[in-house]
């Protein structure tokens, strides 16, 4: 399967070929995966909501590291730094390279991040919704 979108250009079948398309794509002047999933609704709504990201995706993408800092650093900071020397949030954050964002057409996202190795190549991943916010952050497998 397959979408055009008049703003966001065409996709390809995503990994569920029924429910999910995706595309490279710019977030923060680098680049990314866009997954758009249908999820009870269009490719069309999905679209939708990713353009409302877009819009102020500088204020997103501090939403998103702003949340990520606030649940995670403590656990790093007291479990997995170890030897590693201490770090501002700054630096600890600019360790973190967003790899995708999955959009769907109720509005939820879920961005993923890759960890810089800092909890030794786990994932990191932000869910919320447009209309709410980053509502959570957390480390994945």
């Amino acid at each position: 399967m397959t979408f055009s979108h008049p703003e966001l250009g065409e996709f390809r079948a995503g990994s569920d070929p029924d429910t999910t398309v995706e595309r490279e794509w710019t977030w923060c002047d680098k680049p990314i995966r866009l997954v758009l999933s249908k999820d009870g609704g269009s490719f069309e709504e999905a679209a939708v909501h990713a353009l409302e990201l877009k819009a102020k995706e500088r204020l997103w993408n501090a939403e998103f590291t702003d949340r990520i800092h606030a649940e995670l650093f403590d656990t790093w900071n007291d479990v997995w730094r170890q030897d590693d020397p201490e770090m501002g949030k700054a630096e600890w954050l600019g360790r973190m390279t967003m790899e995708s964002l999955d959009v769907t057409a109720e509005g939820f996202f879920t961005a993923y991040y890759r960890d810089g190795d800092l909890f030794w190549g786990h994932w990191i991943e932000v869910f919320g919704k447009t209309d709410e916010g980053a509502k959570h952050a957390s480390m994945m497998g």
